[in-house]
């Protein structure tokens, strides 16, 4: 079964995207394993990192970023650093 990591780069606390959601969806009908993590603009770098190491398997083909209008902060691009250098060959998809 393939894995992927979905962030919701959203930045109204009372909300979230929809489209993580319905990429999530389609991936799950076709049996994939798919996390979305919400509210990442209110995690800390560590946190984001904690959680990424205990979640990447060998199964994990991707990591994505829903992001649209929204706010991509200094925490947010050392986090997709990170995954860049952490992971190097689990490419990263944002949106």
């Amino acid at each position: 079964m393939f894995h992927s990591l979905i962030f919701n780069v959203e930045g109204r606390s009372l909300s979230r995207n929809l489209g993580p959601y319905r990429i999530a969806h389609w991936l799950r009908s076709k049996d994939w394993d798919v996390e979305v993590i919400d509210y990442i603009l209110h995690w800390s770098l560590e946190e984001l990192q904690e959680l990424v190491e205990s979640r990447v398997t060998k199964d994990t083909k991707f990591f994505g970023f829903s992001f649209l209008f929204g706010e991509w902060t200094d925490t947010i691009e050392k986090f997709a650093v990170w995954l860049k250098i952490a992971y190097p060959h689990i490419p990263i998809i944002s949106g």
